[in-house]
């Protein structure tokens, strides 16, 4: 804009120097009627050089209009680009103080976990009791302190498989629910850090015949099996077995956490260290 004024200014003076110089050539004409040339011819020539002057004052007024545009335009776009950039501050700072916030979120958590690290370095049994207590308000477990039975109250029933020739089918009725239940045994195998044994007993439906049912209840079994480690229990440690019940014996589903905390009790009666429940 300056550069603009500087032309505009050096412009009107070229213009106010020819103006002058055509008043003095017309001061010529109406005192020196002895001129050099006619006064027609001298007409001529002033003429001649009004348009010239005016050719070149529309010829730089078009350039210094374009030039004034071209400066605008890049104005325009230089503002424009200090809005992008304000814009993407105010963006960052957005970030910086989220990221913060995360900063500090996951401090408290880690000075939680160290004050539970350090609780259980104190006193680890009460933590691992605490914890089965807070299992089984859930609702889907009982632990029995001195077994190591786990009972499962809700979650892990099948849906009913008429007999057929095939494989049998093994599907929860809830999958949700079973999911929940499993993901609780897997958090209590995780206090314990040992083998899990699964034994299913399975009451005969209707039809069929014995070989049909004893394969359902090994497939379910395996089926828990499987549940149980991706629900995070290592394969190595999972045993499972599954058959019909038979011979008066009770229709049920049993977990065992054998550890050497539960083998004085499994010792003193092997049955006590399953958890019972009913099909």
């Amino acid at each position: 804009a300056a550069r603009s004024a500087e032309q505009s200014h050096a412009l009107a003076e070229t213009v106010a120097q020819r103006c002058e110089s055509v008043h003095t050539n017309l001061r010529k004409l109406l005192v020196e009627e002895d001129a050099g040339l006619p006064v027609d011819r001298q007409l001529q020539a002033i003429q001649h050089g009004l348009q010239a002057l005016a050719s070149t004052g529309r010829e730089d007024t078009e350039r210094w209009r374009t030039e004034a545009q071209r400066w605008h335009s890049t104005q325009q776009s230089a503002v424009a680009e200090v809005e992008r950039a304000q814009s993407r501050t105010t963006e960052v700072q957005g970030e910086v103080t989220k990221l913060k916030e995360e900063v500090v979120g996951l401090t408290n958590q880690l000075l939680t976990a160290r004050r539970q690290v350090e609780d259980a370095q104190h006193a680890p049994a009460g933590v691992v009791f605490a914890r089965v207590r807070s299992i089984e308000k859930r609702g889907r477990l009982k632990i029995d302190r001195q077994t190591g039975q786990v009972e499962v109250l809700a979650g892990l029933d099948f849906a009913p498989c008429k007999p057929t020739p095939g494989a049998p089918a093994t599907d929860f009725k809830d999958p949700d629910a079973a999911a929940s239940a499993l993901a609780d045994l897997a958090e209590v195998w995780g206090l314990f850090d040992g083998p899990v044994h699964t034994e299913l007993a399975l009451k005969p439906g209707k039809g069929g015949k014995p070989e049909f049912w004893d394969r359902l209840a090994a497939a379910q079994a395996r089926f828990l099996q499987g549940e149980l480690e991706r629900a995070g229990v290592p394969a190595h440690l999972l045993t499972s077995t599954g058959q019909q019940a038979a011979g008066g014996a009770l229709p049920g589903l049993h977990f065992a956490l054998k550890r050497d905390v539960f083998a004085e009790a499994f010792l003193r009666d092997p049955l006590m260290a399953y958890g019972w429940r009913m099909l």
